[in-house]
């Protein structure tokens, strides 16, 4: 059924055409895909990025993204995740031997740092998401467009995940109708859906500008979050059942809990304004920092 729905209503050709551009602007080795492919290629062999250490989307763990060979030089890992897979229903021994051999190693989630620290080593800490290590002056001049509003009326902006669609738009219907605005909709799919409008061609730079010239956001996507906060936009992080704890665990740290929407949040005047997200933007800078000075020492040490 997705895989036909993903035909008919545009999904595999928005998702390849909104970020073909972006992918063509960077430049890239040829492709590698085994591990013994890297070896004497670079001094420095660095992983990290969302979810390559989470079973469920590499289909079991990946020997590449583990650098399962001893005989590349200097091994690192940058703020990689591991979702929140399930463990216990993998074969985690490529997880645990490799890991064991990373001259430095990072995750972004507490939760993988526990787990890590219990199975395979103590020599890990957490740093922040890298959409974080730009602050709101870097995002705001990633676009070419940026004095331009992309929608000139108010809006409650929408990006939601996993089929959770109808949630987000109950609660940003209600928030709408609070302030005065209407409801849009960032999406692959050109299904017709009960909104003001729906965006299909979004491509990285529209995704950020969307998000910086909202009135409010409502999301249950950790990325989503995360944008919001550095971007100053208030908002709601509904809680996404299919992985809650790296958006609860941001919040949590950053002083936002009341912004982790759970169904049964009153919709609170505080939350139209944004002075406990300028404080969270504070706290993230300094861990920002910290976090540039251990990859700097990761490398250069």
């Amino acid at each position: 059924v997705w895989l036909i729905s993903s035909f008919v209503f545009d999904v595999r050709k928005n998702s390849i055409n909104n970020f073909s551009e972006f992918y063509k602007s960077m430049t890239y080795t040829r492709k590698i895909y085994k591990v013994n492919e890297m070896i004497g290629k670079a001094d420095i062999y660095c992983v990290g990025s969302d979810q390559v250490w989470n079973p469920k989307i590499t289909h079991g763990f990946d020997e590449v993204f583990c650098l399962a060979n001893d005989d590349l030089h200097k091994k690192i890992s940058f703020a990689s995740s591991m979702g929140s897979a399930e463990f216990g229903l993998y074969d985690t021994s490529i997880l645990k031997t490799h890991l064991r051999n990373f001259d430095a190693l990072s995750v972004r989630e507490q939760v993988a740092a526990n787990y890590i620290k219990e199975n395979i080593t103590n020599k890990v800490v957490t740093v922040v998401d890298p959409t974080f290590l730009f602050d709101k002056d870097d995002w705001m001049n990633f676009w070419s467009y940026k004095k331009e509003r992309p929608i000139s009326d108010k809006y409650v902006l929408i990006y939601a995940l996993g089929g959770y669609f109808n949630e987000c738009n109950t609660l940003a219907r209600q928030i709408a109708n609070k302030i005065g605005a209407k409801v849009v909709a960032i999406t692959l799919s050109t299904r017709k859906k009960n909104v003001d409008e729906i965006l299909t061609n979004v491509t990285p730079e529209l995704f950020v500008h969307y998000i910086a010239n909202a009135s409010f956001v409502v999301t249950n996507s950790f990325h989503g979050t995360c944008f919001s906060i550095n971007l100053g936009i208030p908002f709601y992080s509904i809680k996404y059942a299919k992985n809650p704890f790296r958006a609860s665990e941001l919040l949590e740290k950053c002083g936002l809990k009341k912004r982790f929407y759970c169904g049964k949040n009153q919709i609170e005047d505080c939350m139209f304004k944004n002075d406990d997200i300028l404080d969270a933007q504070i706290y993230l800078k300094e861990e920002s920092a910290k976090s540039m000075k251990w990859l700097r020492n990761a490398i250069y040490e």
